[in-house]
């Protein structure tokens, strides 16, 4: 996420913080999931991600 947290891009997109954190895990997390084989839906927010 470039170093951005999900609450730093809520407002940069002028968006609720919940919103953007929705939107990360309906798509990247579930994009980080493939890339890395991981079971579907284990990513839940961007600190499992990290990991």
């Amino acid at each position: 996420m470039c170093g951005y947290s999900p609450a730093e891009i809520a407002v940069f997109l002028n968006k609720q913080i919940k919103g953007v954190e929705v939107d990360l895990s309906k798509t990247l997390y579930r994009y980080i999931e493939l890339l890395t084989n991981r079971p579907r839906n284990e990513l839940k927010n961007e600190r499992d991600a990290i990991d």
